[in-house]
């Protein structure tokens, strides 16, 4: 006989369940995650926020609105990297210090004692295992904050630099633009911004009549 179709699939069901298989998957998920208590939760969203905060310090000198000598722009960029590094060094450490301790310093004894001395408990504690995923967020944040800058830095050069020199005489000095510095004045015209200026302002100084 020909094979049956199955069976349309009902609108609606009910899975019969034990109720100690509940309380099992329900005690292993609380075993395996540490964020099961509010206090674990407010000092992810904190230093969340401590990081998203840092996201935008900018380490190197990006925003130029006229030329700069070599001696200046060579300064801003140093004055930038050194600011940042500093509150980052300082102010943030310190700040993802205090958000994770205002979190967690009324849970008292259990997975998140910030008071445990015992090295045995602390390693199969939760509380490792939060500040290890803190760590990893910090360090992200970093790299991400460190890329996002070098961008930002190479598209400021590019910008700027993507001329091409063409001398038809030494009187008749054309600068072609290539496809980067069309780009990047297609991006100012829809912002309605001027375009890039000239990133460097040269010194001519005659020797000797030269």
């Amino acid at each position: 006989p020909p094979d049956r179709l199955p069976s349309a699939a009902p609108p609606s069901g009910l899975v019969a369940d034990a109720p100690a298989h509940r309380c099992l998957a329900r005690g292993g998920f609380h075993m395996a995650s540490f964020l099961t208590t509010r206090e674990a939760v407010a000092a992810v969203q904190r230093v969340k926020a401590e990081c998203e905060a840092a996201l935008r310090l900018p380490l190197l000198q990006t925003h130029w609105s006229k030329p700069a000598t070599i001696y200046e722009f060579t300064e801003a960029q140093a004055r930038a990297t050194d600011g940042a590094a500093v509150h980052l060094r300082e102010g943030w450490t310190g700040a993802i210090r205090n958000a994770i301790r205002l979190s967690l310093r009324d849970v008292g004894k259990g997975w998140y004692n910030l008071n445990e001395r015992d090295i045995e408990v602390y390693n199969v504690s939760k509380l490792k295992r939060l500040l290890a995923m803190l760590n990893l967020m910090v360090q992200d944040t970093v790299v991400t904050l460190g890329e996002a800058s070098l961008r930002a830095y190479a598209d400021l050069v590019v910008a700027r630099a993507a001329f091409r020199v063409v001398a038809h005489s030494p009187s008749h000095i054309v600068l072609e633009r290539l496809a980067e510095a069309e780009e990047a004045a297609a991006k100012a015209a829809a912002a309605n911004a001027a375009p890039p200026a000239p990133l460097f302002q040269l010194d001519l100084r005659v020797v000797d009549g030269v």
